[in-house]
């Protein structure tokens, strides 16, 4: 069976989706909460949550992220973690990364030790201490990929997207 980790989306807002990060194969540990971009019935490039479903984890190799992350990170860093999206043609550059708001998401999923309504801003959600985060989730998955290159993170929706007014 392959390494696993779970990603639940708990909450959706007209500009942003909040969620919780488990590791499978640790007895369903939480990791730390996740920020995405919105729900959208129809994709808009860089402003819309990856669909619900199953990924297998990958460590990208090039790209501007990789690079900035490998001066940013230099021990820690061997990849940015992807989300292998091959199948999904009009889904690509899906990763995973420090970031607050969905400002910093592109379509991404930003890790954070705490979500909360961003202040001055009642319809959109803000992880904090992302960085913290990431330094301690990174290396988890990383390991995970590494040992099996058929790791996998299983993303369900579980927030009720708000409806869109057109």
């Amino acid at each position: 069976m392959p390494n696993r980790f779970e990603l639940l989306r708990t909450g959706s807002m007209v500009t942003s989706t909040s969620g919780i990060l488990f590791d499978v194969n640790n007895s369903r540990h939480f990791l730390c909460f996740t920020l995405e971009d919105e729900y959208r019935e129809v994709k808009k490039k860089a402003h819309t949550r990856i669909p619900a479903g199953e990924y297998t984890l990958t460590l990208r190799q090039h790209g501007g992220h990789n690079t900035r992350y490998k001066k940013r990170f230099p021990k820690l860093h061997r990849g940015m973690i992807e989300l292998d999206t091959s199948d999904r043609p009009e889904w690509s550059d899906i990763l995973i990364h420090v970031g607050n708001s969905e400002e910093d998401t592109a379509g991404c999923v930003l890790l954070g030790d705490d979500c909360v309504r961003r202040r001055g801003t009642p319809d959109e959600f803000y992880v904090m201490h992302s960085t913290n985060a990431y330094k301690r989730v990174y290396p988890i998955i990383r390991d995970a990929i590494e040992a099996d290159p058929d790791t996998r993170i299983l993303i369900m929706d579980y927030d009720r997207p708000p409806v869109l007014s057109t």
